[in-house]
Parts: C-alpha cells; sequence; structure tokens
C-alpha cells in the first residue's frame, strides 16, 4: 500500500508542476515587459514638467504635449499629458475602473469596439483594445496591446496612490487583423491619487505611434476630444460597475 500512496503522491506533485509551470512562464514574461527600471523612468516623466506645452485648460482638465519625449532608449517621441485635479469618483471606485478594462466596451462604446482583460497576477495584466475610428472615410481604427501593472503607494498625509504603467507587447492571442492599424503604445501612465472620501485626482501620461498616416487635423481633434471627456467617460465607467455590486 505504501508504495500505491507514494506513486498517488508523485502524480498528483506532477500534476501541480504542470499547472503551475504556464502561469510561472506567464509571470516570468510580465516582469520581462514591465522592468523596475520602466515603471521608475515611466513615473519620473509623469512628474516631470520640462519640455511640456499647454495647448488646452479649463476648469476641469489642463492638456499638455511634449513633442520630444525621451524614452530610456534615447528615441524621442511625442506624448501627451492630461491632469486633472479633482475628479468626484470616490477613490477605490476609480481605481475599479480603470483596472477592470473589461468593462469599459460597455460603457464606452463610443469609442471602443472591443475591450478584453487578462489578469496574470493581482497587480499585473494584458489589455487588448480595439477602438472605432471618428471617422472611417480617412483612416482605419487602430487597436493594440499592453502590458499592465499597478502600483499601490501612501502619501505623507497617508492618502492611497495608485499608479498604472503600462506598454505595447506582442500577444499571440491578439495578433493584428484585417481592418485595423496595430498602433504601439511606447508609454502609459495613470496615477490616481485620494483626496477625501469621496474625490480624487488623476494624471494620465501617454505616448502612441498610431501606424499608418492620420491627417494633422484629426490629431488636433482627438486631443481636443481627450480634454473635453476626460473625467466624463469615468463617471459613466463608475456608474456602470456601482450595477455590478
Amino acid at each position: 500500500m505504501s508504495g500505491l500512496s507514494e506513486r498517488a503522491d508523485w502524480s498528483f506533485k506532477q500534476l501541480l508542476k504542470l499547472l503551475i509551470r504556464p502561469l510561472a512562464k506567464n509571470n516570468q514574461e510580465m516582469s520581462q515587459y514591465i522592468s523596475d527600471e520602466f515603471v521608475k523612468n515611466s513615473i519620473a516623466e509623469l512628474n516631470n514638467q520640462n519640455g511640456w506645452k499647454l495647448e488646452i485648460q479649463n476648469d476641469r482638465v489642463s492638456l499638455y504635449v511634449n513633442s520630444h519625449m525621451e524614452l530610456g532608449d534615447g528615441e524621442s517621441v511625442q506624448a501627451t499629458k492630461v491632469i486633472a485635479n479633482k475628479i468626484s469618483i470616490p477613490f477605490a471606485g476609480l481605481v475599479r475602473v480603470l483596472q477592470e478594462k473589461e468593462h469599459r466596451v460597455h460603457w464606452d462604446s463610443s469609442h471602443v469596439e472591443t475591450n478584453h482583460r487578462t489578469p496574470i497576477r493581482d497587480d499585473e495584466d494584458l489589455i487588448y483594445n480595439c477602438g472605432k475610428s471618428p471617422n472611417r472615410l480617412l483612416f482605419s481604427s487602430r487597436d493594440f496591446v499592453i502590458a499592465r501593472k499597478m502600483i499601490k503607494e501612501t502619501t505623507e498625509n497617508n492618502k492611497h496612490v495608485v499608479y498604472f504603467v503600462g506598454k505595447s507587447v506582442e500577444d499571440p492571442k491578439h495578433p493584428p487583423t484585417k481592418g485595423h492599424v496595430r498602433a504601439k503604445v511606447n508609454v502609459q501612465v495613470t496615477r490616481i491619487e485620494e483626496l477625501n472620501d469621496k474625490e480624487c485626482s488623476i494624471q494620465f501620461l501617454s505616448s502612441m505611434n498610431m501606424g499608418g498616416s492620420i491627417p494633422s487635423f484629426v490629431k488636433t481633434q482627438m486631443i481636443k476630444k481627450l480634454a473635453e471627456e476626460f473625467g466624463d467617460g469615468f463617471q459613466h465607467g463608475y456608474q456602470y460597475i456601482q450595477k455590478l455590486k
């Protein structure tokens, strides 16, 4: 009987190894995608004031553009930064809206055609996003895959802060598809800070190579639209996830 028991125990261990191996591989790959250095440099650029030009400012947001933001590898890219000093959504609610990207297609259907999220670990995931073109006659819709990491901190005033840091990766489950242009996200950073029980602030930085050709006036319209709608979409998202409780 002892021999049978040992063989059963060995079989269970082998099965456990087979189940754990793919997860361990995914975790290792994710760590390669989002290194500590990339996170550090991305957050530093979010806080950097040099090279940013104020394009739009109103009572809700400030939008900046940097035409020559330096990446860690020395490459120079264009980037956009949006700052909203106060959004009337509880901190935990806004974090959930941004973390649970799989729901975005339900509350932002005018901009998103398809949205998938694959959790890797509690603080890491893969996001596939396929947007809708505002004018299909002028240019095709864009899609992209990013690996993303969540970092939690606490301020000196004991307020909670969360960062989402991501960049484009290749995912065999979401290869380039006909009818869409695969965009490349050089870096994407979102910082959410708790202000009080009902409000928080948010900073967003994005640098993306859209691929293909996009008329300059369309790019200008897209930037203005981002400023106009920043915050409203989060409100829709918060209202949606409230219904999921």
